[in-house]
């Protein structure tokens, strides 16, 4: 029989999550701070109300609701927060003692954040039109992931007028397919910006998806995330002219002290 080798890519986006949980026993989260954008959430368990909800005519198990505010461990400003929870069943056994333990432990996922948290950080020159549907499109991640990602589709829309203010289609045209069809004759001669016409090109399908079908999972929202950070890392970042240049003075100076 031939072998086939697993599809690590698929894997990958298979396993693809941004709904981060967390609980009380382990109180920095996962999430940066919307406020200094350096901290991290801090869930302290006097900051928040939790309540059980009980499910009629089930035998699953109550859900649990919370509400409250996580705190950053660096400026001290609050967040607020409300969101679901499990009380999930954990058991292990230590190897070299043979004892068995168990627990149970109150985990909690989000559903709405204020001010929304950024699921990661643009450039620092990326345009504020571009940061602003961001944001729009982490406020809602959390509880509307096709409506999220067809906000994330109304960004390339945004970042296209942004880039390319010169080009009619870009500005007047209806249809984003044509749009980036267009822009790739255009930058033909430009691998950098072909493969970024690439990545908004991926974007769009997920975003049509949402809009038609709603049937998008946790995953595809999260991969057009990745993509997106991808896409404004190649467009806006200038970290690596800036190393570039600080080599071309030393080379030239052959380790003479530089002179402003």
């Amino acid at each position: 029989m031939e072998h086939v080798e697993p599809n690590i890519d698929g894997f990958k986006y298979y396993c693809s999550r941004f709904k981060n949980h967390f609980s009380f026993d382990e109180r920095l989260t996962p999430w940066s701070c919307p406020h200094c954008k350096i901290g991290r959430l801090i869930a302290k368990e006097e900051n928040f109300f939790c309540q059980e909800t009980l499910i009629l005519h089930s035998e699953r198990k109550p859900s649990l609701q919370y509400s409250g505010f996580f705190i950053c461990n660096c400026c001290d400003n609050k967040t607020f927060s409300t969101g679901t929870g499990k009380n999930n069943y954990y058991c292990g056994g230590d190897d070299e003692t043979g004892d068995f333990t168990e627990m149970y432990v109150n985990e909690y996922t989000p559903q709405f954040f204020s001010p929304s948290i950024m699921l990661f950080n643009p450039p620092a020159s990326t345009p504020q039109s571009v940061r602003d549907s961001l944001k729009r499109a982490f406020s809602i991640c959390w509880c509307d992931i096709p409506a999220s990602c067809n906000v994330l589709r109304v960004t390339v829309e945004i970042l296209l007028k942004e880039r390319w203010p010169e080009v009619p289609i870009v500005i007047n045209g209806q249809n984003l397919n044509k749009k980036l069809n267009e822009l790739k004759k255009i930058e033909a001669s430009q691998p950098k910006l072909l493969e970024i016409l690439d990545y908004f090109l991926a974007i769009k399908w997920l975003g049509n998806n949402g809009s038609h079908d709603a049937e998008l999972e946790e995953r595809d929202l999260a991969v057009a995330f990745k993509i997106m950070d991808k896409a404004l890392i190649l467009l806006y970042s200038r970290d690596d002219n800036s190393v570039s240049e600080w080599v071309r003075m030393i080379n030239a100076a052959e380790g003479r002290p530089i002179k402003s």
